[in-house]
Parts: structure tokens; C-alpha cells; sequence
């Protein structure tokens, strides 16, 4: 299960690379011009993030007692959270290429939870 679902994850990466060729969405006029080669929608880091750290999630629940669940799900849900706002901060992308990445990403992990049973 564990290696359909890495082997999922990897195929479901380019789906946000696809998504901003097709959609063509330029990055905010940041402090270093010409610094990001890609375009802005959604954001690969934060669709990415989400879909590993929901994987990482998933094989907690069912491999560790109520405490460390939830302690695994706090650190997780952290980690998406900065990486999602440091990409803000950092000028590479606007919040809603942020939110648009994780809205992706819910759907792209479920259909990974359901098929691989993770």
C-alpha cells in the first residue's frame, strides 16, 4: 500500500505543473525580477506539501496510538501551513495561488486514499 500510494504521489506531482501551463498565470512583482522561471497557479510547493504530509497522515492513523496521531497530524498541518505562507512572504506567489494548490491537493489525496487504502 505504502508504495502505490509513493508511487501515486509521484505520478499526481506534475498535475500542478500542468495546471500552470495551461493557465498562464503570472507570479507578483517581487524584489527580484525574473527570479521565478514558472508561472504562478497554483503553487507546486504548496500542492506538494499537502499531498505528502496527507499521505503522512494517513499512514499515522493507522499505524500510531490516539497521542501521537494527533501529534503527527499538529506537526504536519504546521508544515503545510508555513510552507504555504513562506512562499507568500518570499514573493513567489500571491495567497490565492497558495489556497489554489491546496484545494488541488485535497481531491488528487483522496482519490490516492481511496485507491491505495492507505
Amino acid at each position: 500500500e505504502a508504495a502505490m500510494a509513493a508511487f501515486l504521489f509521484s505520478a499526481a506531482l506534475p498535475i500542478a505543473t500542468a495546471l500552470k501551463i495551461v493557465l498562464h498565470r503570472r507570479r507578483p512583482d517581487t524584489y527580484r525580477p525574473g527570479r521565478f522561471k514558472s508561472y504562478s497557479f497554483p503553487s507546486g510547493h504548496a500542492y506538494g506539501t499537502l499531498l505528502a504530509a496527507g499521505l503522512l497522515g494517513a499512514l499515522a492513523y493507522r499505524q500510531l496510538d490516539d497521542l501521537l496521531i494527533a501529534m503527527t497530524w499538529t506537526v504536519l498541518a504546521l508544515y503545510v501551513f508555513i510552507t504555504g505562507t513562506a512562499r507568500v512572504f518570499l514573493g513567489a506567489h500571491y495567497p490565492s495561488d497558495v489556497a489554489g494548490g491546496w484545494l488541488i491537493a485535497f481531491p488528487t489525496l483522496a482519490v490516492i486514499v481511496l485507491i491505495t487504502g492507505v
